[in-house]
């Protein structure tokens, strides 16, 4: 017997004859819809006995088509997850090319990394002209960076300027946690599912839930107890922390700690900075843009993009193509002091060709930058905490410091070896290690992200199988260009595992680009579904391993998860560059997308 419930009825017309190429129930299909008039892509609720629909179903069954009945408004071409800079990309590159599309982010605001990191002294250690976006000559002409590393608040501005001067505002959805994706193989949709209820439906499911968007604090023990303000630095609050004149502690000196460590002990009573790893600290050299430097990149703002896009981390950096031991020991000592004294990463971008591949050319380099921090730091007991023993320069990715070493030798500041002097527990007031019992009025962890998977763990993502991704990657992420899965269809990632590691703009221009036009090709020749196959998943897969192993890399780097208790240490990140992966993609989209089947 039928059940009494409304169902959701949706149509697809072409966009150019507008005729009616598939139709249906979500769940049960009916040839005469086929008769049925209503606007391209928008839901009809119906009772289903009007429409003759007569599928079995239990009360649970009945109840979830007559939620998404009620819940859901139209269905869209697309649905992506993220307002951060890979979302806003693909956003305007799906919108510019014809698709409806809905972008949902649990925020209160855009810019992803850049509205939720607010801490003292965030800042861009990339370029800022080159931490944008290339798409249109209104972005040089109307756009003006203050300064050669902007900080956090001028970086969550500059997002909104574009959502804003490309009108995409009213197709941003704010404060819209997702907890649930069901691809729907009847009728090969994405039924996507908020935390208040609703649900939306969309033919491609775009997860742009960003590298660095779930924090990480490790377990402490008694944690809870500490009755003083603790706050995360990915979590910082719009309205701040009080710290001044405060007892602070600082846990972590990875890129976030290190820009925290600069300011608050500015201001601190006192600052006690918990060290796991130390990390090669080089200058940021950051500074104000001039006029003339404006007018140059608006004059050559092109040819700047095209510089970016055949860099293989996707900079506006030279490429060096020398190796370390191919010239002279005076020509490397002054190449070094170059490279050390250089703005932002250009200390690794530009450096010897095989600075991350040969152990005696790291060794090398490494030995000449621990050489000028012991400088800098003057008090070689001090300097002995600060520098790593256990990796070379650039095994991690380096932070960008800016009087960094400097802040140690304040009588305030304290530096605690967690190596040497564990934390035994949190207390209500403090932190006791092994060695020592602390009091604090404000703890600060800067402890990372679980890298990639943390976002996707928030979320109930189910394939053609009933399948879940987490699942499906229990044996590590399997992907296709670091873009679509096998067994979930018209899944797509932007900037997502296996994809490239370094400036992620770049990165996302190109994959927008490609999901733009894939999604396009789908349309334009009626499918309804475009799924990865095994194989090629399993190539690719494969071939970013391998990318991997020239590549000189820290265990405990947050690129391969290491700073979470039992990761298996499996390669996320595709080391062979931006121009080869755009190569590889052109190939698979020139040849009919091989290795995605269509139906």
């Amino acid at each position: 017997m039928a059940a009494e419930v409304r169902g959701i009825w949706w149509l697809t017309r072409s966009r150019s004859s507008g005729t009616l190429i598939t139709s249906g129930c979500l769940k049960c299909p009916d040839p005469s819809a086929q008769s049925r008039t209503a606007e391209p892509n928008r839901v009809v609720t119906e009772s289903i006995t009007n429409v003759t629909c007569e599928v079995p179903m239990n009360n649970r069954q009945a109840q979830d088509i007559a939620d998404t009945a009620n819940s859901a408004e139209e269905i869209l071409d697309a649905i992506i997850v993220g307002g951060g800079v890979s979302g806003i990309y693909g956003l305007y590159r799906l919108t510019e090319q014809g698709h409806s599309v809905r972008l949902v982010e649990r925020g209160a605001g855009l810019g992803g990394t850049w509205f939720y990191n607010r801490y003292p002294g965030a800042r861009f250690d990339s370029d800022s002209y080159s931490y944008a976006y290339f798409f249109s000559d209104i972005l040089a002409d109307e756009w003006k960076w203050s300064e050669r590393f902007a900080g956090q608040p001028e970086v969550e501005r500059y997002f909104n300027f574009v959502v804003d001067r490309f009108d995409l505002r009213d197709k941003i959805q704010l404060n819209t946690t997702v907890t649930s994706a069901r691809f729907d193989t009847t009728n090969n949709v994405w039924v996507v599912g908020y935390a208040d209820g609703q649900q939306a439906i969309a033919r491609f499911l775009v997860l742009a839930t960003g590298m660095l968007s779930e924090t990480y604090t490790p377990p402490f023990e008694g944690i809870d107890d500490f009755e003083g303000v603790k706050v995360h630095s990915g979590e910082w609050p719009a309205e701040g922390i009080d710290y001044a004149g405060k007892r602070v502690a600082i846990f972590g000196t990875g890129s976030s700690g290190v820009q925290l460590v600069q300011e608050v002990a500015k201001d601190a009573a006192s600052l006690t900075v918990f060290q796991r790893n130390g990390h090669w600290v080089t200058p940021l050299n950051n500074r104000p843009f001039t006029p003339e430097e404006h007018d140059h990149f608006r004059q050559n703002f092109r040819a700047l993009h095209a510089e970016r896009q055949r860099h293989v981390g996707g900079h506006n950096h030279e490429l060096e193509t020398r190796m370390t031991f191919e010239v002279s020991e005076e020509e490397r000592l002054q190449k070094y002091e170059e490279l050390y004294n250089a703005p932002g990463l250009k200390v690794l971008t530009s450096a010897f060709l095989d600075t991350l591949s040969d152990p005696a050319a790291n060794e090398d380099f490494t030995k000449f930058v621990e050489a000028k921090i012991r400088e800098e730091v003057g008090d070689q007991e001090l300097a002995d905490k600060l520098i790593p023993t256990d990796h070379g320069i650039g095994m991690h990715r380096p932070p960008k410091g800016t009087g960094y070493y400097q802040t140690f030798k304040n009588d305030h500041v304290h530096l605690v070896d967690l190596k040497k002097t564990p934390v035994a527990r949190f207390t209500k007031t403090g932190v006791v290690t092994t060695d020592e019992e602390f009091e604090f009025d404000v703890i600060i962890f800067a402890t990372g992200f679980e890298a990639w998977l943390g976002a996707l763990k928030r979320i109930d993502i189910r394939g053609k199988n009933d399948e879940s991704l987490m699942d499906s990657w229990s044996g590590g992420p399997r992907t296709l260009l670091g873009m679509g899965v096998p067994g979930f269809p018209n899944l797509s990632f932007i900037a997502g595992v296996h994809s490239l590691g370094g400036n992620l703009p770049a990165f996302s221009e190109s994959h927008g680009d490609w999901l733009a036009d894939l999604i396009t090709y789908v349309k334009t020749n009626n499918y309804s579904r475009a799924e990865v196959s095994e194989q090629a998943a399993q190539d690719w897969t494969e071939h970013v391993y391998e990318s991997a192993k020239p590549v000189l890399l820290a265990s405990g780097s947050w690129y391969q998860r290491g700073n979470i208790p039992g990761s298996d240490g499996k390669v996320l990140v595709y080391y062979g560059g931006l121009p080869n992966w755009v190569e590889k993609a052109t190939e698979i989209a020139d040849s009919g997308y091989k290795g995605i089947e269509f139906a």
